[in-house]
């Protein structure tokens, strides 16, 4: 856990993770240069599972995490943030799937989002298989970096969080180990993921959105074995196109990259099926805006060419909003 003016919800993280049903860890606390009261809060914990270090002045979030990676003793290391919860369960759930699956180098979970005051929000959740992730790493960071545990050497052996990959870190060293080891996702609940004006998605937006076209600009070279213009994957993400030829450019990427993961994968029924779902799904909400232009047209027909079912759904989508319009007012 890296903390920086943390205060406010800091005793309430600490506790979250003391208070875990598995109890054999050490929890490392990093003190960034904290200006308020974090450091009394964290000595004020009497818990010989603590270590706390502080550093001589501020190195950022990327530096701290790389000095805790330095410092941890375990095999497996968890990711913690000092304005998050983690329930009881989380440490026990994540340790019992990593011993029973030495294939999986990182695993995440879903979460509850919670505001500042701690009420829920909604729950997210993410693909669970390796190959589903890596063909989602192409489109944004598909594993929430405050829910992961991860093997150690894996993250040693490809060097830790980049600098250079500022508040897109995490999405950065899932593309780079997604190369060495697996990825996973738990379908449970594990943390409650707060949200409030002072996060680092709030604060630094646009350097995260940046950063994070520049690792999708990776991930896709990487499944294609070929580099992509940064301009055609900054449309991808803005979904924004000044004329048809960049729409069908993005579509063509989009059909490109499925048959391309769906080819160098031994995938399963059920894999294969996310992946042309969701190929599918994009092509379309690319055309859906733009419906009656003949590019367009054309985009519909790669997505059903990646998934004839597709077809049926908006077909069936379009007869039910029909019948809607038909049905009888029961208004008074």
């Amino acid at each position: 856990m890296s903390v920086y003016n943390g205060e406010t919800y800091l005793g309430e993280a600490i506790e979250s993770i003391l208070h875990q049903e598995f109890t054999d860890f050490e929890l490392v606390i990093i003190d960034d240069g904290s200006t308020d009261a974090s450091a009394e809060i964290i000595e004020s914990y009497d818990d010989p599972r603590i270590r706390f270090f502080e550093n001589e002045h501020n190195i950022g979030l990327i530096g701290s995490l790389n000095r805790g990676l330095g410092l941890a003793w375990s095999p497996y290391v968890a990711r913690m943030d000092a304005d998050d919860v983690s329930l009881p369960e989380r440490l026990a759930r994540q340790v019992d799937f990593l011993d029973a699956h030495p294939e999986i180098g990182v695993l995440g979970c879903a979460v509850e989002v919670i505001d500042g005051s701690g009420n829920p929000s909604h729950t997210r959740r993410f693909a669970a298989e390796h190959r589903v992730l890596r063909w989602r790493l192409c489109f944004g960071n598909p594993i929430m970096h405050p829910t992961v545990i991860m093997r150690r050497e894996v993250v040693n052996r490809v060097g830790g969080y980049s600098s250079d990959m500022l508040h897109a870190e995490d999405y950065d060293l899932w593309r780079r180990l997604s190369s060495v080891t697996r990825l996973a996702n738990l379908q449970d609940v594990l943390l409650c993921l707060r949200t409030h004006e002072d996060s680092v998605t709030s604060k630094h937006l646009v350097q995260q959105r940046n950063n994070s076209i520049k690792i999708s600009q990776l991930a896709i070279a990487g499944i294609l074995s070929e580099d992509v213009p940064l301009d055609v994957v900054q449309r991808l993400w803005a979904q924004d196109f000044e004329s048809a030829s960049e729409l069908l450019q993005v579509a063509r990427l989009i059909h490109r990259l499925c048959q391309a993961t769906i080819a160098a994968s031994a995938l399963s029924p059920a894999e294969r099926r996310i992946i042309r779902s969701d190929a599918a799904n994009r092509l379309f909400r690319l055309a859906s805006p733009r419906i009656r232009g003949p590019r367009a047209w054309e985009v519909v027909g790669l997505a059903c060419r990646v998934d004839p079912s597709l077809v049926v759904r908006v077909a069936t989508r379009i007869f039910h909003r029909m019948i809607r319009g038909r049905a009888p007012s029961c208004a008074p």
